[in-house]
Formats: structure tokens, C-alpha cells, sequence
């Protein structure tokens, strides 16, 4: 009887350089991507994108050149996906918050308190200038737009199952559109901008008690003053 040969390893597709294409080489978990993509998300901490070079990105992520350019096709890319996750990870920061630690309706507005004191930090100026030129971007890169497009999407309606959560519980007034609302407590962050216009800052207990105002006076259809007020936030 005939033993049949093995077939051969199917080989990833290869692109123009004659390098495998990107994601099909090692996977979108490869371990030398995700050090590329947090070096690049460290250095977006203080550079702007188009600041980081390939040298500052090959130091702090102690990554080869041939094998940043075995993940990505170019510099660029690999900026842009870090720029993608940074314009989400706050969001999602602050959904895994809210989903872990809100057992009742007073746990729910004072989680949200948490969430509005961290996210309108004056300290994160930085990432809201970097999320508003994100967006402006997406008007004119047609490519980029549907990239943040799919982000943006999931992040609203993770956003609006919490807030459909919260209404089957009571906690939120059924009288809103959980997709406006979550729309709405994105916005915030970039509203903040207006507040930090150099030399005529808006403090920052101004800001956030009208946040808090809105969202459980509005909202959760608290009576004011249910919670204590704080100057912290």
C-alpha cells in the first residue's frame, strides 16, 4: 500500500518586498507586535505622531528593523494602529469600571463620578488634541475613516448596552436613546477642549459637577444633592 506524502506547509502570502503580509506572518498576537504597538503608544504619551521616528521606535521597543517591517508594512502603520487603540482605550477603561463595580443605582453615579474625575483630567489635554486630530483626519483620509469608523462603533454600542443595562435596572430614565446618550458622554472629552483654550482655563470642579449634574439629575433622575459634593470631582 502506497503511503501518501505529506502535503507541504502552506506558506502566508507574501506582499511587493517579498515579506509576508501584514497580520499573516505571526498573527495579530505576536508578541514583537504588541511590544512594537506599546512603544509607540508610550512615546505618543509625550511626541506627536509625526515626531516618532523608526530609530525612537526600534529603542523603545528593543525590536529589530527587519522585524518591525515583518509586522507592518511601514512606519506608518504602525503609528496609526497605536493612534486607533489610544482613541479607545479610555472608553473602554471606563466601561470595564462601570461593568465591575456598579451593584445599585448610588453605586452607578458615584462610578461615573470616578470615570469623569480620571477622563477630564486637565493633565490628558494631550490625548483630547490628539483624538480631535484623529477626527479631523478621518475627513480627509477616506482609508483611516473606516478604521476609526469600526473603533468608534463598537466603543458606542458597548457604551449603549451598559446604558440599556442601567434602564432595565431602573438606574437610567427610559426616556433616552441609549446611542444619543453614549454619543453624548464621548463628546464630553472633547468638549473639554474648549474649557483649556490657553490663558482662559475653565476649573476643573466647574466642568465636572456639570457632568454630574447631567448625568444623574438628567439622566438617573436623582434628587441634587444625593451624593456629596467634592472639590476632586
Amino acid at each position: 500500500m502506497q503511503t501518501k506524502k505529506p502535503k507541504p506547509a502552506t506558506r502566508p502570502p507574501l506582499n511587493k518586498r517579498g515579506r509576508p503580509r501584514k497580520h499573516q506572518a505571526q498573527g495579530d498576537d505576536h508578541p514583537t507586535r504588541d511590544a512594537l504597538i506599546r512603544a509607540a503608544l508610550a512615546l505618543l504619551e509625550t511626541l506627536h505622531p509625526e515626531e516618532i521616528t523608526l530609530d525612537k521606535i526600534l529603542v523603545a521597543s528593543g525590536v529589530s528593523k527587519g522585524s518591525l517591517y515583518h509586522q507592518f508594512s511601514e512606519l506608518d502603520a504602525l503609528i496609526d494602529e497605536a493612534l486607533l487603540l489610544d482613541f479607545s482605550r479610555g472608553v473602554q477603561a471606563a466601561i470595564a469600571h462601570l461593568t465591575a463595580q456598579a451593584q445599585s443605582k448610588i453605586e452607578l453615579a458615584q462610578g461615573l463620578r470616578v470615570v469623569t474625575r480620571i477622563s477630564q483630567d486637565p493633565a490628558l489635554k494631550h490625548r483630547r488634541l490628539r483624538r480631535a486630530s484623529l477626527i479631523l483626519r478621518a475627513q480627509r483620509d477616506r482609508v483611516f475613516s473606516q478604521k476609526l469608523i469600526a473603533i468608534q462603533n463598537t466603543l458606542t454600542q458597548a457604551l449603549s448596552r451598559l446604558i440599556e443595562a442601567g434602564q432595565n435596572k431602573r438606574w437610567i430614565k427610559q426616556s433616552f436613546s441609549p446611542r444619543a446618550a453614549a454619543t453624548l458622554i464621548q463628546a464630553y472629552s472633547l468638549g473639554r477642549l474648549i474649557g483649556q483654550i490657553e490663558g482662559n482655563e475653565l476649573p476643573p470642579s466647574e466642568w465636572n459637577a456639570m457632568i454630574n449634574t447631567i448625568i444623574e439629575q438628567g439622566m438617573m433622575g436623582l434628587p441634587g444633592g444625593t451624593l456629596i459634593d467634592d472639590q476632586a470631582s
